[in-house]
């Protein structure tokens, strides 16, 4: 058994310094995703977005979907390398493409303590299948987003899974906040999450507020969705909080 696996890891390596594509799919060639003519597999999602936080979503398709994974070279996946000439990885990566998510506006929400100001209801649809699955198995594969003061760094929301046991919740709750400028950095928005012990982070526990900002991705989650359902995405500024009034004494 021992003996096998290790003959089964060589090859693996073997087939992947063999491996010379080093790009992503480009349009013009043959595998490039084709848009389907009518998506019948859809995530449906509702977000809650305060107008305080600037974020916007992207939805990655990926090909070779569906196979093992650490995949074996195909015509679907390109290496790269990182590294020196004498120590380096390489890393086998499904081909890719990315495309901006639209979301129709639904309504404001009425301000409520313990929530953020201002926060407006979105819907959008997220089409599984919107290219032909072609040679590469076209798919959707995850959900991310990414803030204006940091546009280069993508955060998940969700992945995509086809096992119809696989989706784990229905509703993301992501933290926002303003980290405070410095001598050597501006003041910067980030968020953290999807929150796992969202109860932990109330906005009154002020106390919490320097934790957060110096780990959002703590206590974080990995979250899948599967087609056909409903998900909810929520974003709470703790910066821009409706203050819980006063209690009342006797």
């Amino acid at each position: 058994m021992l003996k096998s696996v290790l003959v089964s890891m060589i090859a693996f390596v073997l087939l992947v310094h063999a491996y010379t594509r080093t790009t992503n799919v480009i349009p013009g060639e043959a595998d490039y995703p084709t848009l389907s003519a009518s998506p019948v597999n859809f995530v449906t999602v509702t977000f809650q977005i305060p107008t305080s936080v600037h974020v916007h979503f992207t939805l990655l398709y990926a090909g070779a979907y569906g196979r093992e994974s650490h995949p074996k070279p195909s015509a679907c996946h390109y290496a790269v390398r990182t590294g020196s000439e004498t120590e380096y990885t390489i890393a086998l990566h499904e081909y890719w493409k990315a495309d901006p998510l639209n979301l129709m506006l639904q309504r404001r929400l009425p301000d409520e303590p313990g929530n953020s100001r201002d926060i407006k209801m979105y819907s959008a649809s997220i089409p599984v299948d919107r290219y032909e699955a072609g040679r590469c198995h076209w798919q959707f594969d995850r959900l991310v987003y990414v803030l204006e003061d940091d546009p280069s760094k993508e955060i998940p929301v969700f992945h995509y899974t086809n096992d119809v046991y696989g989706g784990t919740h229905n509703l993301f709750r992501f933290l926002c906040a303003k980290r405070d400028a410095t001598r050597e950095t501006r003041q910067q928005e980030i968020c953290g999450g999807p929150r796992v012990e969202y109860n932990n982070w109330r906005y009154h526990w002020l106390d919490d507020r320097n934790a957060f900002l110096n780990d959002p991705q703590a206590y974080v989650g990995s979250e899948a969705v599967v087609g056909g359902e409903t998900v909810a995405i929520e974003f709470h500024d703790i910066d821009n909080a409706v203050p819980f009034p006063p209690p009342i004494l006797y």
